[in-house]
């Protein structure tokens, strides 16, 4: 591909899933940055129910004290504008102090079952973009830069954005995490 010439940079993400994190050993095996998921919405209650992930400040603090790179985000099930706001403003008073130097994630996606929050709202393809640039543009004005997070699938038809400017805009977010983790002399 066009993008074979790149130097590689490889990544994980985090939650109170993998529990106790030596970030320390992360850098040695060769990981250059870390997403830590600050936390999620409820996806199995009716009612919106926003919850931090009890490791979110440890795996922020212990990867920037390993010299990794960090970006977060939120897993998100915003079955309106009003959600998907609220969602990213928790998330970012919650990473304030922190140096979060990558794009700030908006991982909304289904949770593969049918009573889930998202899953069974049923929602227009428009509503679910409104969603997403409600959270992506509330991130975008406390200085952040957004991203969201979706497999090939969701943006063709979850939400309105046409390939090409999937394409365009993966490239453009390849580029930044490139210039963001110190790659940028090889472009």
């Amino acid at each position: 591909t066009r993008f074979d010439a790149l130097p590689k940079v490889i990544g994980i993400d985090v939650s109170e899933h993998n529990k106790t994190i030596d970030f320390n050993k992360v850098k040695a095996d060769g990981i250059d940055f870390v997403y830590v998921r600050v936390g999620y919405t409820g996806y199995t209650k009716s009612k919106l129910s926003l919850n931090l992930d009890p490791y979110y400040q440890t795996n922020i603090t212990n990867a920037l004290a390993a010299g990794l790179q960090v970006g977060v985000y939120w897993y998100s099930q915003a079955v309106n504008e009003s959600e998907a706001s609220q969602e990213a403003n928790m998330l970012l008073n919650a990473i304030a102090g922190y140096n979060v130097t990558l794009p700030v994630v908006d991982d909304y996606e289904f949770a593969g079952v049918d009573s889930g929050r998202l899953d069974s709202a049923n929602l227009s393809k428009d509503q679910m973009t409104a969603n997403s640039l409600a959270f992506l543009n509330t991130v975008a004005q406390r200085g952040y830069v957004p991203c969201l997070y979706a497999n090939k699938s969701f943006l063709e038809n979850r939400v309105k954005v046409s390939v090409s400017q999937c394409i365009l805009l993966m490239e453009d977010v390849l580029v930044s995490l490139l210039r963001l983790l110190d790659l940028q002399k090889v472009l």
